[in-house]
């Protein structure tokens, strides 16, 4: 079994709508576009073995950016993933660089930018546009909301 940590070492992560957290647990967005944003709905939850064991090569390559932001004891990363449309935003503890969560998707395009803003991250894509992701309480639950 391969965990969240082991694949970010190796910049890897499957290639999925949605959160994947340190304990295995995936949370499965179905996105979709409305009214001209993205809309995000929770569908499925499943664990990271599950979904390796059904497709182990279902892997996509992170790189790494320099888009990095550092607030509380946590640090946010973002950028692209192999597949040139897709991007991410990952949460690490700031003091011992372990990942926490990451939030990847073919359809919200590389990310290249992040502010916090009311306690939210906003993470602007390549296209512009740009959603949120509620970090009260992010460690369990994440909340993303499209905002323009």
């Amino acid at each position: 079994m391969r965990s969240l940590s082991e694949l970010w070492k190796k910049e890897k992560c499957p290639i999925l709508d949605g959160v994947i957290f340190s304990d295995g647990t995936i949370v499965e967005f179905n996105i979709y576009r409305a009214l001209n944003k993205l809309q995000f709905e929770e569908i499925a939850r499943t664990q990271i073995f599950e979904v390796l064991k059904k497709d182990p090569d279902n892997i996509t390559n992170l790189y790494h950016s320099t888009i990095q932001l550092f607030h509380n004891s946590y640090k946010y990363m973002a950028g692209e993933c192999s597949w040139g449309g897709d991007g991410y935003v990952a949460c690490l503890d700031v003091n011992t660089n372990d990942i926490l969560w990451i939030f990847t998707s073919d359809k919200i395009n590389p990310i290249v930018s992040l502010e916090v803003l009311n306690n939210k991250i906003i993470a602007q894509n390549n296209c512009g546009s740009a959603f949120s992701i509620d970090i009260d309480n992010a460690i369990k639950r994440v909340i993303i909301k499209q905002i323009f």
